[in-house]
């Protein structure tokens, strides 16, 4: 348990941290809705494949509020911060937005889902990107 642990926080701390306002972050994720998507279907079988949500590439920030474009790829991973100080990490291209609660998966290799996170609840949001192509833009 603690070597899944200690490899977590590597490959999370490992480069360099990008980041997003919460109304960035939602203005690029497809949010569903009941209606347009089964919650138990999507964490039975919908965290399986590459590129699962369809988002190609993000736009974020660095420490110095410089923006930049980056791909999205596999090893693309997303760390939410809580109003509480709880952190929650996943992998950028296993999140969805249904209603206002956030899912996703925190392995490539099997699903492991995360217990949903509510908007209302996100203080900070942080971005790390391996072996992604990056545009500054201006």
């Amino acid at each position: 348990m603690t070597v899944g642990i200690a490899f977590i926080a590597f490959v999370l701390f490992g480069g360099k941290t990008y980041y997003l306002t919460l109304e960035s972050f939602l203005n690029q994720i497809p949010v569903y809705n009941e209606s347009e998507i089964h919650i138990q279907d999507m964490q039975k079988f919908k965290l399986v494949g590459s590129n699962k949500n369809g988002v190609g590439s993000i736009i974020c920030l660095d420490k110095k509020g410089d923006k930049y474009r980056f791909k999205v790829n596999s090893g693309t991973q997303i760390r939410f911060t809580k109003n509480n100080g709880k952190k929650q990490m996943m992998f950028l291209n296993s999140l969805y937005i249904i209603n206002s609660e956030i899912y996703g998966s925190k392995s490539q290799l099997v699903t492991l889902p995360i217990r949903p996170i509510n908007i209302n609840e996100i203080a900070k949001i942080e971005l790390q990107f391996k072996n992604s192509k990056k545009e500054e833009l201006f």
